[in-house]
Order: structure tokens, then sequence, then C-alpha cells
């Protein structure tokens, strides 16, 4: 896989329990090229009969591409602690823990959170084109597609890279001593000279 960059898109907060917040839906980005960000990105679960006082933490780990809470019965000895509102969710680590201390109080009344999502593809996905390239960065780690000189559009679309008729760009008719004619990715002036000889 070859990293491209980050989104930071909204993710459900699924709920149970919790008067006039939406349920939320799984999560499922397994048809796309996105995952969560593991470096940046926690898995907390709320009023959970946990170790972690009704707060549960996970670190992500590899590429999550999809997830699911089905909320079960606690152990809760009384009716009123099982049926207390549970929320889970995955989240950006620096956004959960910004400004507050408690994770409760900054998702107590949403029903979104932000997330960072890792934009990549498979390598043998990317193919070649003649009229594309890719540009990758310095670090080796990211790169982008962009057109060849001569062609215009979008380099992630098959076919998407179409060729640029220079002949009908003012500046080339300017320079242009002859006739033009617009080959793929670039162009040829013809000129036609008459020559007299003795």
């Amino acid at each position: 896989m070859r990293e491209c960059g980050y989104s930071i898109p909204f993710c459900p907060i699924i709920s149970s329990n919790c008067p006039g917040r939406k349920t939320g839906r799984a999560v499922n980005l397994t048809r796309s090229p996105f995952s969560f960000a593991d470096e940046k990105n926690s898995f907390f679960a709320l009023a959970c009969n946990s170790l972690g006082k009704d707060c549960c933490q996970v670190t992500i780990r590899g590429p999550l591409q999809e997830f699911n809470v089905i909320f079960a019965d606690d152990n809760h000895p009384d009716e009123k602690g099982r049926e207390r509102c549970k929320r889970s969710f995955v989240v950006e680590d620096e956004w959960i823990w910004s400004k507050v201390e408690d994770p409760y109080e900054k998702v107590q009344d949403r029903d979104h959170v932000p997330v960072i999502l890792k934009w990549s593809v498979k390598m043998n996905l990317l193919g070649t084109d003649e009229r594309t390239k890719l540009i990758i960065d310095d670090s080796g780690t990211s790169f982008h597609r962009v057109c060849k000189e001569g062609y215009s559009g979008n380099p992630y679309l098959q076919d998407g890279c179409q060729d640029i008729d220079e002949c009908q760009d003012p500046q080339v008719k300017k320079r242009c001593r002859g006739t033009c004619l617009n080959t793929p990715g670039s162009h040829n002036v013809v000129t036609l000279s008459v020559g007299l000889s003795f």
C-alpha cells in the first residue's frame, strides 16, 4: 500500500438508551481507499462496565476499515445502571483530549465526531498510462498523480487526462509560422517553402 494523505470527516456515534440522540450506524469503508488512521484515532466506549470508570479507550491496531458495536446488558447491580446511556465511536485523539479532561463532556451533545482517515491505494492499482505521471514526495511515503505536459483533466479517472489541442491556443497560433498539427501531448509546425534553383 502507498499512503497518499489524510482526510478529516465526521464519524457517527453509536448510542443505546440515550434519549434524544441518534443511534448512529456501523461504519464500513471496505469498498473505498480509506481506512481509519491507527496512529491518530482511538476507539471509545462511554458508560461501559469497564475498569475505566465508565470510559474505555482502545488503541486501533492496523488498517481499520469498518467497525460496529453491539451493546450487551452489563452486570450492573441495579436496573438503572443497566439502562443508562451508552455511546461508542472512533475519534481523533487530539480532538477528544483538547480542552477537556472528560471525553463524555466533549461528546454528550453530539451525533458525530471528527476522525482522521488515511487515503491509500494498492500499488498494483496504480497502473501505467502514457498521459499521467506519479510525483513522489522526498520521503518516498506519499505521492500524487498528475497529467503529463500536453494533457489536462483528472489523472485519477480512466482516460481522465485528455490531449490539449495546442493549435487552438492563441499564444501558439501567434507564434506559429506555418501549419500547426496537433499530436498526442504536443504539436508540430509544418512550414512549406518554395524555392527556385537555376
